[in-house]
């Protein structure tokens, strides 16, 4: 079921920063409420998730309570999610509006020493482990209600919890913010709604009760998600009250120290390597033209440099590759789980992230250099591989980190793919020195 569930994340905290589309119909009663429960300084939260599923023998019943700081746009919550094969789980979550962070003795059982806290940012992917704790999130569901868009439907007057409100129904369609997000310049977000759209075509059904000040007291949300493989779909009924308006708790986020960033996993269940997550890869604003021969000149002497530095982190790491050969060697399942996991993370802290460290400023420093007009469009193509296969680089470590051997083969197409691109670009560009030595170098 949280493989199912998994997309209720994106749904509640994706939007943020991309979907303030209010303004296309500013008569939206549902859009208008949100914008006003927004500028409230906080509230309290109640949450109440119900998913249903032919694969599940009875309706499991999530329940929650949170606050959320409009000012600072945090999210502190705490959800309680039965399960059949595990007992109850106790979800911690807090958020704020570019990353979750979630932990529970289950999740936090199965991350490296010393991280309890899993952290997501939401517009770059999903995972399963998040998905109920998500489904709470405060912010990022007022911000999806300000995109509502189409016709609103009146349903009447109705008392809750002793309020007056009124109450409305619409809907919200993944293909329709893709088309919006593309007429906005926004690329990148609108290929993952076009993506996370084959998922989950259906619209999303919203209801809403507003009161007379015209501020959100209840909304719900219906949808059905799909699964992995053959497995039945979750269909998710969640509520999300909200009261005390007026406060603005203090909500305080994990220190980096004590998480272990998803984000890159998440990339790899959608596809999501397109290079936009390694920052902009554009030369400053007015810097001159380099002629041809200088772009070359000073391209290949940046990556020269990150091999000189890569090429001693090979040699240092050979210890715990040869580690992990004779693990495989012997076969995994001969093996202590404890065992494989220690090996593929002394990996990727030996290997694979002291690698990203490398790669990464030099990347930036080659995305500074401005070339000439005629080979604009080339040395675009050039960072865009090379930053996609930094993307999946960085996937890699995390899925070493964590023994995610179901991630690591995911990999190894969009690996060799963008190597080849990379390799293409450079050579016409004459940029020998970031061209992989051998044929197997893009994809070992």
């Amino acid at each position: 079921m949280q493989a199912a569930a998994c997309l209720a994340l994106l749904l509640a905290l994706v939007v943020v920063n991309y979907l303030l589309h209010g303004e296309e119909n500013p008569f939206n009663p549902i859009a208008q409420a949100a914008e006003r429960t927004q500028q409230m300084p906080g509230a309290r939260t109640k949450i109440e998730a119900i998913y249903t599923s032919a694969g599940l023998p009875q309706p499991v019943v999530a329940t929650g309570s949170g606050v959320y700081n409009a000012r600072t746009n945090r999210t502190r919550m705490t959800m309680s999610v039965p399960s059949p094969q595990l007992g109850t789980m106790e979800l911690e979550a807090v958020g704020d509006d570019r990353t979750v962070y979630v932990r529970s003795a289950q999740i936090s059982a199965d991350l490296p020493p010393g991280r309890q806290w899993m952290a997501i940012k939401p517009w770059m992917g999903r995972t399963e482990a998040t998905a109920m704790a998500g489904n709470g999130d405060t912010e990022g569901t007022l911000e999806m209600l300000r995109a509502t868009g189409g016709e609103v439907e009146s349903l009447g007057r109705e008392r809750l919890h002793g309020v007056s409100t009124e109450r409305y129904r619409g809907s919200i369609s993944l293909h329709r913010h893709a088309d919006l997000l593309a007429a906005a310049g926004e690329g990148a977000a609108a290929r993952q709604y076009e993506r996370l759209a084959e998922e989950m075509p259906e619209p999303v059904g919203v209801e809403v009760w507003i009161d007379r000040r015209r501020v959100i007291r209840m909304m719900r949300m219906t949808m059905t998600l799909p699964t992995s493989g053959d497995a039945a779909a979750v269909t998710m009924d969640m509520r999300i009250e909200f009261s005390h308006f007026g406060r603005a708790p203090r909500i305080h986020l994990p220190s980096p120290a004590r998480t272990f960033d998803a984000t890159p996993l998440a990339r790899i269940e959608l596809g999501l390597f397109d290079g936009r997550s390694m920052g902009p890869l554009s030369p400053p604003p007015g810097a001159p033209p380099l002629a041809a021969g200088a772009l070359r000149h000073r391209a290949n002497a940046i990556c020269a440099a990150m091999l000189r530095r890569i090429e001693p982190l090979e040699r240092s790491s050979k210890p715990e590759l040869e580690a992990l050969e004779r693990l495989a060697e012997r076969g995994f399942e001969n093996a202590g789980p404890d065992a494989v996991e220690k090996a593929f993370r002394d990996v990727s802290y030996a290997f694979f992230v002291p690698v990203l460290r490398t790669f990464k400023p030099g990347l930036h420093r080659l995305s500074r250099l401005a070339p000439p007009p005629e080979l604009a469009a080339l040395y675009r193509r050039f960072l865009l591989a090379t930053a996609r296969g930094a993307e999946v680089f960085e996937a890699t470590a995390r899925a070493y980190e964590v023994a995610d051997f179901s991630a690591i083969q995911k990999l190894e197409t969009p690996n060799e793919r963008a190597g080849n691109e990379s390799d293409a670009a450079a050579r016409s560009l004459g940029i020998e020195r970031c061209i992989s030595e051998d044929e197997d170098a893009s994809s070992g």
